[in-house]
């Protein structure tokens, strides 16, 4: 029961930690989280400290993690986000600016290749803004900006491996 127990808990770590990078929890939906994660550790200790754990402590454990397990789809599917709410899109386009960069600085990317590949960053960065304009940037134009980041990164490698330079 219990490594069922911490993998679970593992797992519903995870949703949590990446609620806040994705920008569906705000930092205060994710302190009430983790706190209920403690408590749920705290209990898994508890139950383990005298060497049995009893079929009661396994129920009540498991309904600890079945209502986590819930706070944790509420507070990531409410209203509430943080902040910018795509920093995972920004990171990535700024790894991505850093790659063209770096490819034109090592001669992999010649300046019109460059100049294409900053035009595409470009373009997905205002369809982000686009997506912001409401507010609310929804799964699905998320997973939009990560098709487009997908084919500018494959088009990025294509670009830089290519055989053309600019030496």
């Amino acid at each position: 029961m219990t490594s069922i127990a911490g993998a679970r808990q593992h797992h519903q770590s995870n949703r949590t930690h990446n609620g806040v990078e994705s920008g569906q929890l705000s930092r205060s939906e994710a302190k009430e989280l983790r706190s209920d994660h403690r408590e749920i550790k705290a209990a898994r200790q508890e139950a383990r400290a005298d060497g049995k754990v009893t079929f009661g402590e396994k129920l009540e454990i498991n309904q600890m993690q079945n209502k986590a397990s819930k706070g944790i789809h509420e507070a990531k599917h409410n209203e509430e986000t943080r902040g910018e709410g795509t920093p995972r899109v920004d990171r990535r386009q700024d790894r991505q600016m850093d790659r063209i960069t770096n490819g034109l600085d090592q001669g992999d990317l010649t300046a019109r290749e460059a100049q294409r590949m900053l035009g595409r960053e470009a373009r997905i960065e205002r369809k982000e803004e686009r997506f912001k304009a409401d507010g609310d940037v929804t799964p699905q134009e998320r997973a939009r900006l990560t098709e487009l980041q997908n084919s500018a990164s494959a088009a990025i490698f294509k670009a830089r491996h290519d055989g053309q330079t600019n030496r």
